[in-house]
């Protein structure tokens, strides 16, 4: 198991952020020519923690969600992002096959424009970015 099968069984059970992405949700990558708004969800790192002579086993994951929201849409890309942080931020319990001993939220970009189309034909998407740490127990 890992901390992302954690995110999206948080995230795609959580309504207010489906009511936002519908069933959007992505590990990774999104799918070529995938509808806006979505979120991608990627684990950049995964450190196991053990004591010696104790009981004492877990990990640490961070995680790093992004938002896409096309530019033409007047779904504003903050109220996924405080979605998402509101389903995620300080979460502990059993999800997906794992302990989850806390989320926490470590940074948020909010509002970068990107350009996903060609020099000749422009397509611009906001993007919203929050890195997590998630602790948690296999």
């Amino acid at each position: 198991m890992s901390a992302g099968k954690a995110i999206y069984s948080i995230l795609s059970g959580t309504t207010a952020v489906t009511g936002l992405v519908s069933t959007r949700i992505y590990p990774d990558v999104a799918p070529l020519a995938s509808a806006y708004p979505h979120i991608i969800f990627s684990t950049v790192d995964d450190v196991p923690h053990k004591a010696m002579g104790s009981a004492l086993d877990f990990r640490e994951s961070g995680v790093q969600i992004d938002v896409y929201v096309d530019d033409t849409q007047v779904l504003p890309l903050q109220n996924i992002l405080d979605a998402v942080e509101t389903a995620l931020h300080d979460y502990s319990g059993s999800t997906s096959g794992l302990d989850v001993d806390t989320i926490q939220l470590e940074n948020e970009q909010p509002g970068l424009f990107e350009n996903i189309g060609s020099v000749d034909a422009a397509h611009y998407v906001r993007r919203g970015i929050q890195d997590y740490v998630v602790w948690y127990r296999e």
